[in-house]
């Protein structure tokens, strides 16, 4: 797992204001009013290690977003999975990540609805190692999160691929700003884009 560099007053303002076809059109004023902060994480630098295996294979470490918003990183088999909005002991971890080795960005995009006060969702960037030899290929797959309410449904809301989806960042953020807050983890399908087999075959949950 390679090491990735926080920048701990580096969360920064951005509004959106990109549209995206008739889809932005379905969207509440709210959605369309939503904005972004962004930060870069380094788990080893800035975030508290909750527990090791043997010989580093695995790790989970506590970190925290804006407003000092926590969220729990669980590294295995050079395979990740985030639950964001909870602490170790705030809610249940469900292990939510891709078959294919993996690893999420730096950047977490963390996204606020109508509330400035609390983000509803995060957006992150996660390289997916595919195929094997000549082969052998990194897909760029946006992750969309529910962040949990009260330490409750925190989950992955959509997936968006960013090698066949033109204006990936928007649609992340149209799957985050339209559902991620009403979002029922475990009873809801998440949204892929595009919906093919293709994107849902490395997806494990």
């Amino acid at each position: 797992m390679q090491s990735q560099r926080l920048s701990a007053n580096g969360v920064i303002r951005a509004s959106t204001t990109l549209a995206l076809g008739a889809w932005i059109c379905l969207l509440p004023l709210a959605a369309q009013a939503a904005d972004s902060r962004y930060q870069k994480i380094d788990l080893e630098a800035d975030c508290e290690t909750l527990s090791t295996g043997v010989e580093g294979d695995s790790a989970s470490f506590l970190c925290h977003g804006p407003g000092r918003m926590p969220f729990v990183e669980d590294y295995g088999d050079l395979r990740s999975s985030v639950t964001y909005g909870i602490s170790e002991q705030q809610g249940e971890r469900i292990w939510q990540s891709f078959g294919p080795f993996n690893e999420p960005a730096e950047t977490i995009e963390w996204r606020y609805g109508d509330s400035a006060s609390r983000p509803i969702a995060t957006i992150r960037r996660w390289s997916v190692q595919t195929g094997s030899g000549p082969e052998e290929r990194d897909w760029s797959i946006l992750v969309v999160s529910r962040v949990a309410q009260d330490g409750i449904g925190a989950c992955t809301t959509g997936y968006v691929d960013a090698r066949r989806m033109e204006n990936a960042n928007v649609i992340a953020r149209i799957i985050a700003d339209a559902g991620a807050k009403n979002f029922r983890c475990w009873e809801d399908e998440p949204v892929y884009r595009p919906d093919d087999e293709e994107l849902r075959g490395i997806v494990s949950r």
